[in-house]
């Protein structure tokens, strides 16, 4: 039978529009006003409005730093009069400071410094009469984590559940959890606890089947779900592609399904429907402000870390690992541009992504810290969408450069090098925190034998097998990386070795069990590992000998087999 596959129409997707993150910026616009109060209190202390005293240097500085902080922070919160006369005094004070160093403040400059005081005092307190305290939803984000127990949904047309049963005993021993719906109808009706992984669609594209998948997607859109799709059709035609990208597909793979490609493509898929949350630090000595930038970037999905004290900075950063700086130019004690600098010296924030935030920033200083290779500079007052915007799109091309560095091309685990790396950094970070964790070294029972009886391609699927399983079965916060060639390491965090050697062993005993298949010859593949746990070897270097050394052992005993490293051993 034949279809037209140009009948079928384009699916449309809906936008999201999130109310959440509405509430939170109005319960936070509130929190702002009301904390104005003693914004008030410390102007009239710094310049009372009715006596005649001297202002003083010191008097000067700190209502410099006030009118700054309004006039940057004023128009955020959308009261552009606070902001209006927060930069006037600021122009104001600059004066008033400069005059201050040639003589004494003459009568009429400090005239003009307490009436724009008094002005920026009145505006403050109209803010705060107008305030309406709305009983607002209390709104709390939580903290994007690894979903756990996600199915990979595998759907059948009805007619081929011989293929979705092949496909469901293949992937459970490559660490997915599998759940098989039925006919393609079924999948609209279908309800779990969380969005699954990813979707497989065994089809033909058919009318019927069309259909069904229209209907699934609509419901889809309803409940504003967005696991990617895989279609497995029975043909690879320019029509079936067609049909699957018009259905909104994100992969298609033609049956019989290639073992090499089914993994690729999962495991690609399945990290886009895990999506990376960027780690952003924002170094701001404004708190309300920082908290609105927080806000808004973590309901886009990014973790977010707030630092009002940047001489804390590099503390932070030695044991977070931050994927973006957004900073505050003009802070106390520490501005951004030393800051920046700072960074830019130390080997390993070099290309971190710097964005910085000025209520006054002007094409001379852009200039002028251009050498920092800063990679933007954003205007006071950032609205929600320009700061996502910006943020999330330098962390993204960072991202895919931090890869190309730092992951192994073939399996997408970290290479050798970033692999010591994590190594050295988790030992600073548990030495710090009085913790413990476990170092592990797996190499691939008689590799070169695989190579030789079946090829390299089939070498490199046994390979990326393991790197799949190994990513779907340890935690996101475990550290796995390719040591080279067929070996691996892994870094299992807050873990003993009498733990890490449980969960080694499954992942041990489950890969054994996969049936790998070549040249119409069936075969099973074993590994070997070698655990060293810390604090008992307390350096990177004892670390690293000690799971070789237990490696070898086991190597030594016959393979197949897990072996801890001891001190007396």
């Amino acid at each position: 039978m034949t279809h037209d596959y140009s009948l079928i129409e384009p699916a449309d997707a809906v936008q999201e529009t999130p109310p959440a993150l509405a509430i939170a910026l109005i319960k936070l616009k509130i929190k702002y006003i009301a904390q104005l109060g003693n914004t008030i209190a410390e102007m009239d202390v710094l310049c009372p409005p009715p006596a005649p005293a001297v202002l003083t240097l010191e008097s000067l500085l700190k209502l410099t730093r006030i009118a700054h902080k309004l006039a940057g922070s004023g128009k955020t919160f959308d009261l552009p009069s606070i902001s209006d006369a927060g930069h006037a005094l600021e122009i104001i004070l600059a004066q008033a400071i400069e005059e201050t160093d040639n003589n004494s403040l003459s009568p009429a400059t400090q005239a003009k410094v307490k009436t724009a005081t008094a002005t920026l005092n009145k505006t403050c307190r109209l803010a705060i009469s107008n305030i309406e305290p709305e009983s607002l939803p209390e709104v709390v984000f939580p903290s994007p984590e690894k979903t756990v127990n996600q199915p990979v949904v595998l759907i059948a047309t009805g007619s081929d559940m011989t293929t979705s049963g092949q496909l469901k005993e293949q992937l459970q021993y490559l660490g997915f959890k599998i759940q098989l719906v039925g006919n393609i109808a079924s999948l609209a009706k279908h309800k779990g606890n969380a969005p699954p992984l990813v979707i497989i669609i065994v089809t033909s594209f058919s009318q019927k089947d069309t259909s069904a998948i229209q209907a699934y997607l609509k419901t889809r859109d309803a409940l504003e779900a967005s696991s990617p799709i895989l279609y497995l059709a029975s043909q690879n035609t320019f029509g079936m592609r067609l049909a699957a990208v018009r259905l909104r597909g994100d992969a298609f793979l033609a049956l019989p399904v290639d073992h090499l490609q089914l993994i690729d493509k999962l495991g690609t898929l399945a990290e886009r429907s895990r999506p990376y949350h960027y780690h952003v630090l924002i170094v701001d000595d404004d708190e309300m402000l920082a908290t609105r930038y927080g806000i808004a970037l973590e309901k886009a999905g990014m973790l977010v870390t707030i630092l009002n004290d940047p001489k804390r900075a590099l503390e932070i950063m030695d044991t977070a690992a931050i994927d973006l700086v957004l900073m505050d130019f003009d802070m106390p004690d520490c501005n951004g541009y030393e800051l920046a600098s700072m960074l830019r010296q130390m080997d390993n924030y070099i290309r971190l992504p710097i964005l910085f935030l000025s209520a006054q920033p002007n094409l001379d200083s852009r200039l002028r810290h251009a050498h920092l290779g800063i990679d933007a500079f954003l205007s006071k007052p950032v609205t929600v969408e320009q700061l996502v915007q910006a943020v999330s799109g330098r962390a993204a091309r960072s991202s895919v450069l931090h890869k190309f560095i730092n992951e192994d091309s073939a399996t997408g685990l970290l290479n050798h090098t970033r692999l010591k790396k994590e190594l050295v950094l988790e030992i600073s970070r548990s030495t710090r925190e009085n913790s413990r964790f476990t170092y592990a070294l797996l190499d691939i029972d008689h590799f070169k034998m695989v190579n030789d009886t079946f090829g390299h391609a089939m070498g490199d699927v046994v390979i990326k097998t393991l790197a799949h399983l190994l990513r779907q079965r340890l935690r996101l916060t475990d550290i796995i990386g390719r040591y080279g060639g067929e070996e691996f390491g892994v870094v299992l965090l807050n873990a003993n070795a009498q733990q890490a050697l449980r969960i080694l062993q499954k992942i041990h005993m489950q890969f054994s069990s996969i049936i790998f298949t070549a040249n119409k010859q069936e075969f099973n593949v074993t590994f070997s590992g070698g655990i060293a746990a810390f604090p008992t070897f307390s350096t990177d270097a004892t670390l690293s000998l000690a799971a070789d050394e237990a490696l070898y052992k086991a190597k030594h005993r016959g393979r197949n087999q897990l072996v801890v490293a001891s001190l007396n051993s």
